[in-house]
């Protein structure tokens, strides 16, 4: 349950859950909730000073008997943490963003605020499709290396045989780059991984590199790369006859207040994106979660959710490469005011040279001014098997 609770309280004029005027305030794991006030700022007022909320959930407030979400917290939030929750439902929110809502997890027995209850490497929400146990890592040895998972570094890779590629949790994924060569991969257990700065990825002409995370039973990524809406996550460059492939990645978090929160690309060579999610990414000017300027870029069963860019491309916005394919991928409640799904412009070069072919892939529930799915800028494109619907 919540660390620390507002709840049930009621002010005859603002601030049901609480009032503040000036100093700073941090809210870490808590719930602020069906508070009341008649006024302004059923759950929180925030006249002055600074409030930070980090994995917390704000909800079921009222104003004069509305809980409407805008009825929550009066004032600014001067910064919003990783899992931050401001709904007029207490039981919709999902604060650890592991795919069941608070509601669920009480059902379930697990923690609303760990996304992995048990520590075994695989989310709550997996392990209930799965029919695991959630709450109990159990002897379950996924890479058949002999070793059970609660007890081994790399419970989904058996064969980590380069030991300064392959890269725990809490430990430099920067620096397993710097050791890397050419085909080298990089491999990723299973956790959480917020570098502090950019993962930065380049591969010289002729060159190849992969960074690989690893997966559920059922194919989930469980190799997390957060930039806790602080930074991008990664910065990456293919130059001409190279290739960089990315696998098996949950890229989230990211932010950058121009473009690419979530990944840059750049450089002429070949990117290729397989099995990947981007959500909660967020850049002001274009691409909350992807921008390709120049790169040839392959996506395959990869899903972009809930990214955000003020100007254009919620989820991915490609400029200039030769081609853009996308097979098997879903884009789905990405904002933005153009191509909240999909933005793709030409390079001014030859549009002649450019295209874009997407394969069986869906996208939903995005909103924009304009091209809400997609917004295509004067190239051709091939769009078999596709639908766009809640658009």
């Amino acid at each position: 349950s919540d660390l620390c609770e507002l709840t049930s309280n009621t002010a005859a004029f603002i601030g049901g859950g609480g009032f503040q005027e000036g100093g700073e305030v941090s809210f870490i794991e808590c719930g602020i909730m069906a508070n009341e006030a008649f006024n302004a700022g059923g759950g929180y007022y925030a006249e002055s000073g600074v409030l930070n909320l980090s994995a917390t959930r704000v909800c079921a407030n009222t104003v004069g008997g509305s809980a409407a979400s805008n009825n929550q917290i009066f004032g600014a939030v001067s910064s919003t943490g990783p899992y931050v929750c401001i709904d007029a439902a207490c039981g919709d929110c999902d604060v650890d963003n592991d795919g069941l809502t608070y509601d669920e997890e009480l059902s379930a027995g697990t923690n609303p605020f760990d996304s992995d209850s048990d520590d075994d490497g695989i989310d709550d929400a997996q392990e209930l499709l799965d029919g695991t146990d959630p709450s109990d890592p159990g002897s379950l040895d996924s890479d058949g290396d002999g070793t059970e998972n609660s007890a081994d570094d790399f419970p989904f890779d058996a064969d980590h045989t380069t030991p300064e590629l392959d890269v725990l949790p809490g430990r430099s994924i920067n620096a397993a780059i710097v050791a890397a060569g050419n085909g080298d991969v990089i491999q990723l257990a299973a956790g959480t991984y917020a570098e502090g700065m950019e993962i930065y990825i380049e591969a010289p002409p002729g060159e190849s590199f992969t960074l690989r995370g690893v997966t559920s039973a059922s194919g989930r990524p469980l190799s997390i790369l957060d930039g806790r809406g602080e930074s991008r996550v990664i910065d990456c460059y293919a130059w001409e006859t190279a290739e960089i492939t990315l696998e098996n990645l949950d890229i989230r978090n990211g932010f950058d207040e121009i473009r690419g929160g979530g990944l840059f690309s750049e450089g002429g060579g070949l990117l290729k994106i397989g099995n990947c999610s981007f959500r909660n990414n967020q850049a002001d000017q274009g691409a909350g979660a992807l921008l390709s300027f120049g790169s040839n870029t392959e996506i395959t069963n990869t899903t972009f959710w809930r990214n955000t860019s003020d100007e254009m491309g919620g989820g991915v916005f490609a400029a200039g490469p030769e081609y853009l394919r996308i097979t098997g991928s879903r884009f789905g409640y990405n904002q933005a005011s153009l191509g909240a799904g999909l933005y793709f412009t030409i390079s001014g070069f030859d549009p002649s040279e450019e295209e874009v072919v997407i394969l069986s892939s869906v996208f939903q529930g995005n909103e924009a001014s304009q091209g809400a799915g997609l917004f295509f800028n004067s190239l051709p494109g091939y769009l078999p098997s596709c639908r766009l619907y809640d658009v």
